[in-house]
């Protein structure tokens, strides 16, 4: 028994037979691949954006703030043809893979070395995104890849076209995400309160809890009260910062614990 391929098909049933089912794919594969390209846009404008702002705050040596995006700068252009020449061997499909992988790797170690304060590992990290991102300038190719001539140079225009969602969403993204995780609590209109104010032992007393305060306060300022419980040795920093006792006001809870 012989298996029916497109040459059997199309002899069997014609040669318009599978074109529109061919084309729904194709066009499939191509909004995939320009959606793939709006979302690798839009990592690269967040990481020009942040690099340098989180490596001078990881760095001790100030100096050395925008190497990690130089690194991901330099990965990407010493990766850029092997990552074309990995594709050539594994195919377009597991070199995407292979580049994803990275990618998500990259982005992996980024986090952890963000919540510990690591400067060289989130250099590290930055090395592989910038790996990661040599495959992504081949998207255009796979689009041309997979459609036909009538239409190849639409499908790299889509797959383009997706860096003009990035120059949206990138600086909405670099700006706008910056309250996601905020710990304070607001009614929107009368009161804030702040619950908690860390700073990692090894980057206290660079004004870093200051800075943070004064735009904390900043951003209420139109509240009629903010809010805070302060003791021990911090009771001198909040006062620094602006904060009173609240009138004749005593602390009151139900807590359970020894540390305090």
């Amino acid at each position: 028994m012989h298996r029916l391929n497109r040459s059997n098909w199309t002899a069997v049933l014609g040669p318009g037979f599978l074109s529109p089912l061919m084309m729904t794919a194709a066009r499939f594969q191509v909004a995939v691949l320009a959606l793939c390209q709006a979302l690798a846009m839009t990592t690269n404008t967040v990481l020009i954006t942040t690099a340098a702002l989180i490596g001078y705050a990881l760095a001790t040596d100030k100096a050395l703030a925008t190497l990690p995006l130089a690194v991901r700068q330099i990965a990407t252009m010493a990766t850029t043809i092997p990552a074309s020449l990995l594709m050539q061997r594994l195919g377009r499909r597991n070199g995407f893979l292979v580049g994803t992988l990275i990618g998500i790797g990259g982005g992996g170690i980024a986090i952890y070395s963000l919540a510990i304060a690591h400067f060289w590992l989130f250099t590290l990290a930055m090395g592989c995104l910038g790996v990661a991102n040599s495959f992504v300038s081949y998207y255009r190719f796979a689009a041309a890849d997979v459609a036909d001539d009538a239409w190849r140079s639409q499908a790299i225009s889509w797959v383009i076209a997706g860096g003009v969602i990035a120059a949206v969403l990138g600086p909405w993204l670099a700006t706008g995400s910056q309250d996601w995780f905020n710990s304070e609590i607001s009614d929107g209109f009368l009161v804030v309160y702040y619950p908690h104010l860390l700073v990692a032992p090894a980057y206290q007393g660079q004004g870093i809890g200051h800075q943070i305060m004064t735009r904390l306060k900043q951003r209420y300022a139109d509240m009629q009260m903010q809010m805070l419980v302060a003791d021990g040795e911090a009771i001198a920093f909040y006062e620094k910062c602006g904060f009173t006792r609240a009138g004749q006001t005593q602390p009151m809870w139900i807590y359970d614990g020894d540390e305090h």
